[in-house]
């Protein structure tokens, strides 16, 4: 948890540097940076959320626990990326 925390935080402020840079240089290229970069921070709530859930105690329902949440929550952000890879060549091709 104290990675994901600490990730988390190093690129919300390097987005947030990033978009001051992008405000006083207008530079494309750095905004479609600083938007990757919140993107890839933001994947950091999902996995802290599976962690936290991950410590609770084991219950009728889950009986061995919750173990397995961040790895639903690994699973949930690879099946994103391959969605986030797929797309962009579709949305090519419908424009042309």
């Amino acid at each position: 948890m104290w990675a994901v925390k600490w990730s988390f935080v190093g690129l919300l402020i390097t987005t947030l540097l990033q978009a001051v840079v992008v405000v006083v240089s207008g530079s494309v290229a750095l905004l479609a940076d600083t938007i990757h970069n919140l993107g890839d921070s933001l994947t950091a709530i999902p996995l802290a959320i599976a962690f936290a859930l991950a410590r609770r105690k084991p219950s009728k329902r889950f009986s061995y626990g919750y173990g397995t949440n961040p790895l639903t929550a690994s699973f949930t952000r690879s099946v994103s990326a391959i969605c986030g890879l797929w797309s962009p060549p579709r949305l090519l091709a419908f424009l042309q």
